[in-house]
């Protein structure tokens, strides 16, 4: 069954001794594992969580975060995970979802709690960590203590079709967009990484990566599970520190995004992982130059993975060194692929145009959001916005990015959403958001603002109020001030 406690049950019943977590040297087996999401699981219940209900998960990466993913999704609930970084989108999040729940690590200030007092919905804030205590505060800690339960008896609530999770992409700022994906997509997903990565429960997984993303869920939380294997949650981003840690563990798979494996070159050079066998790359276009220096002055082949929150992983290329100019990699056997004009008719195999996919582990749509759902996925064919075409052997190109988005330190960032931030703070005429590529850091925002006639704008002015109302991946690094915008080009003359 493909539901994300049946996958935690059956690796209890089939490894319950082995390792399933390291987090700072300390082992935890899967019985450990089984029975605190068992007993969460059980607390949680107690206090009103059930099938349906939505969690915002804010919490930093560790064991803990991993027990309250799996106790929630075994209630049935649906997990809003979030960056606990955007603790300013909160609000908005919680609005939208009629979130029920809140888990944070170190509680939340006044300030914060100011701005989510008002959201009806919102029953419980559980916290862990150090924290000032509180009465509207409910521990986390001495939730697990108390709770009492067996996993095995909420297995049989939930059903593959039912939803999961809610994952936030890039929407508007007065609406984000949730990306609705059930038991059966995530599991689906997390199994067929695993087959074409040719994993096994041989495998050590090393995780740097944010458990609120859909690329760590996948390839950190849920499939080392599947396998019955081991994931290290590493918390420190001292790159010697992940460089010592991967030969201590003698971890063997490693995912990180490309402005990571850019910041580790220097680090490599002194000291290269022994034990590691796939370095696995996604989040962001990943550049030939970086392929090329860890190919020929490490020895080290990255595997690129290609996808996005809305169709989950949808190619892997495995030899990045020799690919071919803008390919991606071949497609995983659950996709068909087609390549359409602008009218929307297919085009002849090799040709480029938009392109059109089509999985069983395809998202539902987004979260009340039937336009813009329906503008995405028509027939059971998502419309990527990517431009590219597909081989005779059924490897994808891209040849050109989506129209309007930009990867800023690993996360999807798009124009629509920078400008109306922007637009927002009432003394801008027009504005255009464009962004410069650097290798050590991705994609840098930088927008072109005409003032208002009279208004007396400085560039501190637009990047505080960006500051004080986005997210710091959503902030420009740098404000350019216009008389007048000149007008662009088409998509189509653009990236064709």
């Amino acid at each position: 069954m493909l539901t994300i406690p049946a996958v935690l049950r059956d690796a209890y019943r089939s490894a319950p001794d082995k390792t399933a977590i390291e987090e700072k040297g300390r082992p935890i087996a899967y019985r450990e594992l089984y029975e605190n999401v068992s007993k969460l699981a059980g607390a949680l219940s107690a206090i009103g969580a059930g099938k349906g209900t939505k969690a915002i998960l804010m919490m930093e990466n560790g064991a803990e975060y991993i027990y309250a993913f799996y106790a929630l999704a075994s209630l049935g609930c649906i997990v809003v995970p979030m960056d606990r970084n955007m603790k300013n989108e909160l609000p908005r999040a919680a609005e939208e979802t009629g979130a029920e729940l809140l888990f944070v690590t170190g509680g939340l200030t006044d300030q914060e709690q100011a701005q989510i007092k008002p959201i009806r919905s919102l029953r419980h804030v559980i916290v862990s960590g150090k924290h000032n205590e509180r009465p509207d505060f409910i521990s986390f800690e001495r939730l697990l203590s108390q709770g009492r339960g067996d996993l095995q008896d909420y297995v049989g609530l939930v059903q593959e079709g039912d939803l999961a999770c809610i994952s936030f992409t890039s929407g508007t700022v007065s609406k984000p967009k949730g990306v609705m994906l059930t038991h059966y997509t995530l599991v689906f997903n997390s199994r067929e990484l695993g087959n074409a990565l040719n994993a096994s429960e041989h495998d050590i997984f090393f995780n740097i990566l944010p458990l609120f993303h859909t690329y760590g869920i996948s390839i950190n939380l849920l499939l080392p599970v599947i396998l019955k294997t081991t994931v290290v949650l590493h918390g420190s981003l001292s790159l010697r520190e992940v460089v010592q840690e991967l030969n201590r563990t003698g971890a063997t798979i490693f995912a990180c995004i490309p402005v990571m494996y850019e910041k580790m070159k220097k680090v490599l050079d002194a000291e290269k992982p022994r034990t590691v066998q796939k370095f696995i790359s996604s989040a962001a276009p990943l550049p030939y130059s970086l392929v090329q220096y860890y190919k020929e002055k490490l020895d080290i082949a990255i595997i690129n993975i290609y996808g996005s929150s809305e169709a989950n992983t949808t190619a892997i290329q495995y030899d990045c060194y020799n690919a071919p100019k803008y390919s991606v990699g071949r497609l995983l056997p659950s996709f068909e692929a087609k390549i359409t004009d602008e009218a929307g008719e297919p085009l002849p195999r090799g040709e480029e145009g938009e392109i059109m996919l089509r999985t069983p582990k395809m998202m539902q749509g987004y979260y009340r959001m039937p336009e813009q759902t329906a503008a995405v996925l028509r027939d059971g064919w998502y419309r990527t916005g990517d431009i590219g075409y597909v081989s005779e052997d059924g490897q994808l190109f891209i040849t050109g990015r989506k129209k309007d988005m930009f990867i800023v330190g690993g996360k999807k960032v798009f124009r629509q959403d920078i400008e109306e931030i922007i637009m927002s703070c009432g003394h801008v005429q027009e504005v255009r958001v464009r962004a410069e590529h650097d290798p050590s850091r991705g994609d840098e925002l930088i927008a072109e603002i005409v003032p208002k006639e009279g208004a007396e704008l400085t560039e501190a002015d637009v990047l505080t109020y960006c500051r004080s109302i986005a997210a710091p991946h959503k902030v420009p690094r740098r404000i350019v001030f216009r008389s007048a915008l000149e007008q662009t080009a088409s998509w189509k003359k653009t990236f064709v």
